[in-house]
C-alpha cells in the first residue's frame, strides 16, 4: 500500500476518532489537540508552516470562546433568544470568514513575518497539503454558519422583517440546522486538526526523501 493511501486511510480514522472525542468536550478537545499538534511542530524540524497555521487557529479559538461566552452572558442578563442566535452566529461567521482569508494569504504573511525576524529561514515558507484542504475546509465552516444564520432569522420573521404571526408561525419549528449545528462544526474542526497532523506526516516524509536525494547526489559526485 502506498504511503499517500495510508496516511488517508490514518487521515480519515482520526477524523472519525477525534469527532466523537469533541462532541463530549468540544472547546476542550479542541483546545487540546491543537496544542499537540502545536507541540508535534516544535519537535518536528522544519514546520514552521504548519506552526503559523496552528498558532492563529488557537488565537482564533480563544477569541471565539470569549465572545461566546460574553454573549451568553448579555443572554443570561435578558438578551432574547432569538437576538443571541443572531450575534453567536454572526461572530462564528466573522471568525470563520477572517480565518479562510488568512488561509488564502498565509504563505505571503508567513514570508513577511520570516523576512522579518528569521530572515535565512525563508525557502521554509511554501504552500503545505494543509492549505488548500484547510481553505475548502474553512469555506464548509461559512456555508454552515450562514445556514444557522439564516434559519435563525426565517424562525424568528416576525421579530426580524416584522411579519405577522400568522405568517411566521410555520416555521416556528425549523431547528434543523440549529440541532446538527454543534455536530456538523464538531466534525468539521476534526477535519481541520486530522488535515494537520496529516500534513505534518507528509512534509516530514518530503523532507527525509529530499535529504535522501541530496545525499545520493553528493555520492555521485564524489
Amino acid at each position: 500500500m502506498k504511503l499517500s493511501t495510508l496516511i488517508l486511510f490514518f487521515g480519515l480514522l482520526l477524523t472519525v476518532a477525534l469527532s466523537f472525542f469533541q462532541f463530549e468536550s468540544p472547546y476542550f478537545g479542541n483546545a487540546l489537540w491543537l496544542g499537540i499538534v502545536l507541540a508535534l511542530c516544535f519537535l518536528v524540524k522544519e514546520q514552521e508552516n504548519i506552526k503559523h497555521i496552528v498558532i492563529f487557529l488557537i488565537v482564533a479559538l480563544i477569541t471565539e470562546k470569549m465572545l461566546f461566552q460574553y454573549l451568553l452572558s448579555l443572554y443570561e442578563a435578558g438578551m432574547k433568544g432569538y437576538q443571541t442566535n443572531f450575534y453567536i452566529y454572526s461572530m462564528h461567521f466573522f471568525v470563520d470568514l477572517v480565518t479562510l482569508l488568512f488561509i488564502k494569504y498565509r504563505v505571503r504573511l508567513s514570508l513577511r513575518y520570516i523576512h522579518r525576524f528569521k530572515p535565512d529561514e525563508w525557502r521554509l515558507i511554501y504552500t503545505t497539503y494543509a492549505d488548500a484542504l484547510l481553505y475548502a475546509i474553512f469555506i464548509a465552516f461559512i456555508v454552515v454558519d450562514l445556514a444557522a444564520f439564516f434559519e435563525n432569522i426565517i424562525r424568528n420573521m416576525e421579530h426580524f422583517l416584522g411579519l405577522s404571526v400568522e405568517v411566521a408561525k410555520p416555521y416556528w419549528d425549523w431547528f434543523w440546522v440549529k440541532k446538527s449545528y454543534p455536530y456538523v462544526k464538531s466534525f468539521l474542526l476534526s477535519c481541520v486538526i486530522a488535515t494537520l497532523i496529516m500534513t505534518i506526516i507528509a512534509e516530514r516524509k518530503r523532507r527525509v526523501l529530499r535529504e535522501m536525494e541530496r545525499e545520493d547526489a553528493e555520492s555521485e559526485v564524489s
